[in-house]
């Protein structure tokens, strides 16, 4: 099993490669899964010269992760159901929160790392072009970034160098897609 996710990812990885030398910009991509199971049918590949692309093929990307999650959760839970082993405990208004709040952890954890493997005591600009490599090169979605740079930030780990985002409550992380307005971000060298 391990050795086969290896195999995808690199043949993924080799496509990718090919795809940006022959054809430029940036690439990025999501799974598509076999409907009622957890196996990978497809990858959709999304290939983008302009960086804002990149972030809107991610944030639709989730959107119908979500959607798909809960489909593939609906289908296990009627199969119990055929099955005669109902859920005791679980409702079908749980099924979305049981299905994200498991992969929203893991992606919680991913981010952070990828945040803390990019940022320095020196300052690290993020403008449009930053955004889209952060999320062409960790796969992960906006809100993943977001998510995890908040927690940084209420932990006291990062700081804003140019703004009191203290009252920022969605995206911590300014990203202004039509200019390339930046903001700095470091660690907190206080800690």
């Amino acid at each position: 099993e391990e050795q086969s996710e290896e195999r995808m990812q690199s043949i993924l990885s080799r496509y990718r490669s090919k795809l940006k030398t022959v054809y430029g910009g940036r690439t990025t991509f999501v799974p598509i899964n076999r409907g009622g199971t957890n196996r990978v049918l497809y990858f959709l590949v999304y290939l983008s010269r302009d960086p804002t692309g990149v972030r809107v093929f991610k944030e639709e990307s989730e959107k119908m992760e979500i959607v798909q999650r809960i489909a593939w959760q609906e289908i296990k839970l009627r199969g119990q159901s055929f099955s005669g082993t109902d859920d005791m405990f679980g409702g079908q208004d749980d099924v979305e929160h049981q299905v994200s709040a498991k992969d929203a952890s893991e992606n919680l954890y991913l981010a952070r790392q990828f945040w803390l493997s990019k940022l320095s005591n020196s300052a690290l600009t993020i403008y449009r072009e930053t955004w889209a490599d952060f999320l062409e090169e960790s796969d992960l979605y906006p809100s993943d970034l977001q998510a995890a740079m908040k927690a940084l930030f209420k932990e006291g780990e990062v700081r804003n160098l140019d703004a009191d985002v203290s009252r920022r409550r969605k995206y911590i992380v300014k990203v202004d897609v039509y200019s390339n307005n930046a903001e700095r971000w470091s660690l907190d060298s206080s800690n």
